[in-house]
């Protein structure tokens, strides 16, 4: 018979609707009134299967359960290792070229396999217990998170272990030219010091990965604390970052584009694969049944059932997968483009390789739209039949480690070069400028951003469908608002994508307008959105299943010590202000502006410091504090003589910022760079009071808004007839003065009366 979810009527046709959560409202420990005992669930005896003999597909596997699990984990790691086989003595001759010969390309390969495998399961176990899996109200780990947290644990060991085996052999191609598994492939050209794609950064890259992924392993063997998950989830993707910056990616044309569309692709890839195989085991084992002991619960002592757990840990990743399968097939469309140059791709191995790694992720992806439209049930809900829904999975893991162990092969040959000969600023920038810059070129010279112009479009889409989900409800949201947060974003885009980026990497001057507007204007403007605010109102609160989701979440990290600590002006100021002379007076800015994960880890830092600082001053999202409009005028004030002074010294400065970054591009057109450095301090102590003044502007309008606030507040209270306290004192004070002296207050001259 099929195995279908059941639902218990009798546990749930009672419980009403719970209120909003609370921090405090739930404990996060032992058992809670009311709570059936499930600990029969998927032993067939269970009373959710009921008198139909239906199994609920929460249940566990029987005996043998865990080797069947593990055969299947070891048959997908065969089919990846022997697609890397396959794939690498396709492409043949040219693996051994661009290597130490055929076999160690090949066993270079395997180990990078091992490597790209165990980071995507760490990945997809810490999606499940962070993200998928719902903890208890007040945050803490169920029994469930734990399991998920320790087989994230086990995984990141042999992830680790991948990455020392493959700094090992950087190592020795670095120290003599020997290289125990394989060299890599090594594209030449000027510049390629500063880039991570070389051998010193290659080593530098595993060695984070290494040290990252190991950390993972230590925290999990303590993973009860919601602090600690986000922790081990953050440090996971963290270590596949330097990935994105190794091998092929060190090619300097279009290595921006390249660099990007990795990091998107390695993070989806170990999203989709690994909480596939992450699911899949707990569909087929089935959740511990001390879990539901400890459910999330309602208000009323009741708690979560097993079907409600699953069906929501289903839902998130039906849809973490969807999107995960988008981007994967978006970012490997960017990389295939630039990646062949314009070249054909049956040309070369590398590119047979690269069309056969594409067409298996459309394999994939057709399964998971196709298959799972049979077995899975419509969207929001559980699977309709448990067997039918791990062949389908299993399917598809099958083909995901195909096409794993393919991508593996394609990082150990070298691609087809751009065809032409590189000038030095083409290979330091990865592309054209096309003459000095003009207003023309700075404004239409588009080159897009995959992250933070590709952000900036997905926030403002989100945005307008939390408005037009607000506006179906019936409820009105600030047009002036909205406004506010689609120019902050479109703001973000232009100078992101158009030729302001491109020409802010050969111009200090042009790079000062891209600081101030990221790091100023923009913030301010996503500030006054209140993008807190409308989340809050748009997620729907835990219903009866008790299941907390993303509301709960954002709660409690509003509410963590954590946007306490950062949120707080003994911080958020000295970390606006110091930003600056940190960047341009320490050395730290030539380093950034030579690499593009510099470039864009500086941009990421300036929007988040800049956001942060603003929150305080003008935000009108919810805060852990809530200071008066003369504080925050304070706020604002503080740093206006460091920005002038960060100003005036850059232009009275004989040094050069970032001197020999400037003079390697070679720009025909820059001949003097200390006269452009002076325009850019100056640019910098201008620009700095628009945004004062349209801060000032806020602050007093807010103030305004809030008086008028009160006093419909007052009135309102004086009309149901329950006055004010505060007025009511005063007015007894005035009466008993007058008492006291037996004369009128007005006839003594006080208009207050």
């Amino acid at each position: 018979m099929t195995r279908t979810f059941r639902t218990s009527k009798a546990r749930h046709s009672s419980a009403p609707t719970p209120s909003t959560p609370t921090l405090a409202s739930h404990t996060s420990g032992g058992s809670e009134p009311g709570v059936a005992d499930l600990s029969s669930v998927g032993s067939g005896s269970s009373a959710d299967a009921g008198s139909s003999g239906s199994t609920p597909l929460t249940g566990g596997t029987g005996p043998g359960g865990r080797w069947s699990v593990l055969l299947a984990v070891l048959a997908a790691a065969a089919l990846a290792w022997g697609a890397a086989l396959a794939a690498g003595a396709w492409a043949g001759a040219s693996v051994g070229a661009a290597t130490d010969g055929a076999a160690g390309a090949l066993t270079l390969a395997l180990v990078r396999l091992g490597f790209d495998l165990t980071a995507a399961l760490t990945v997809g176990w810490l999606c499940v217990g962070v993200l998928w899996l719902p903890p208890r109200h007040s945050g803490a780990a169920t029994p469930a998170i734990r399991r998920a947290c320790r087989a994230a644990g086990a995984t990141a060991v042999g992830w680790a272990a991948c990455s020392a085996l493959l700094l090992i052999n950087v190592w020795g191609q670095r120290a003599g030219g020997i290289a125990l598994l394989g060299g890599l492939p090594q594209p030449s050209g000027p510049g390629m010091a500063a880039e991570l794609g070389n051998l010193a950064s290659a080593q530098t890259g595993y060695l984070i990965s290494l040290g990252l992924a190991a950390m993972v392993a230590l925290l999990s063997l303590g993973s009860g604390s919601e602090p600690a998950r986000v922790v081990m989830l953050v440090a996971a993707v963290g270590a596949l970052v330097p990935r994105a910056f190794i091998g092929n990616n060190a090619d300097p044309w279009n290595r921006d584009y390249a660099i990007d569309a990795t990091l998107l692709h390695t993070v989806s890839a170990a999203v989709w694969l690994g909480g596939l195989a992450a699911v899949l085991t707990i569909l087929y084992r089935g959740l511990p049944a001390s879990t539901y002991r400890t459910a999330p619960a309602h208000d009323d002592g009741t708690a979560a059932g097993p079907d409600a757990v699953m069906a929501a840990l289903w839902r998130r990743y039906r849809s973490a997968a969807t999107v995960a399968a988008l981007v994967v097939a978006g970012s490997g469309l960017v990389l295939a483009l630039v990646r062949l140059s314009g070249t054909s791709p049956l040309r070369s191995a590398y590119g047979r390789l690269l069309l056969l790694t594409v067409g298996l992720t459309v394999v994939a992806m057709a399964a998971l739209l196709v298959v799972r439209k049979r077995f899975h049930g419509a969207p929001g809900s559980p699977p309709r039949s448990r067997a039918g829904s791990l062949r389908a999975g299993l399917v598809e893991v099958a083909l995901l480690a195909v096409a794993f162990g393919a991508s593996a092969a394609l990082g150990v040959i070298v691609p087809p070069g751009p065809g032409h000969q590189l000038t030095a600023a083409q290979s330091i920038l990865g592309f054209d400028l096309f003459g000095p810059p003009t207003l023309w070129k700075l404004l239409w010279y588009w080159r897009f951003d995959l992250l933070l112009g590709g952000g900036a479009v997905l926030a403002a889409v989100l945005y307008l469908r939390g408005v037009r989900m607000l506006a179906r409800r019936g409820v009105h949201w600030s047009g002036k608002r909205t406004t506010a947060w689609l120019c902050g974003t479109g703001l973000l885009l232009l100078v992101t994508s158009s030729g302001l980026d491109r020409y802010a990497l050969s111009q200090f001057s042009l790079h000062m307008i891209l600081h101030m507007s990221i790091g100023m204007l923009v913030p301010i403007l996503l500030v006054l959105g209140g993008p807190l605010t409308l989340a809050l109102r748009v997620l729907p609160p835990a219903g009866r299943t008790g299941v907390p989701g993303l509301r709960e979440a954002l709660l409690r990290l509003l509410h963590s010590r954590v946007v306490r600590f950062v949120s707080h002006p003994g911080f958020a100021v000295p970390l606006f202000v110091g930003s600056f002379y940190a960047i341009y007076f320490t050395g730290l800015f030539g380093f950034l502006i030579s690499t593009h994960g510099g470039h864009l880890a500086m941009n990421l830092h300036l929007l988040l410091v800049g956001y942060l600082y603003y929150w305080q001053v003008i935000g009108v999202d919810p805060a852990p504090r809530r200071y008066p409009a003369l504080f925050r005028l304070g706020l604002l004030m503080a740093p206006i003589p460091f920005h002038s002074i960060f100003g005036l010294t850059v232009m009275n400065s004989r040094t050069l910022i970032a001197g020999d970054y400037y003079h390697s591009l070679g720009l025909p057109w820059m001949t003097n760079l200390l006269s452009d450095q002076k325009l850019g301090g100056a640019i910098a102590w201008a620009l700095a009071d628009i945004p004062t003044a349209i801060v000032v502007v806020s602050l007093v309008a807010q103030w305004f808004r809030n008086d008028e606030r009160e006093s419909r507040r007052i009135d309102r209270r004086f009309a149901a007839g329950r006055p004010d306290q505060e007025l009511a004192a005063y007015n007894d004070m005035l009466a008993k003065l007058n008492q006291r002296d037996g004369s009128d207050p007005y006839q003594r001259g006080d208009p207050r009366g």
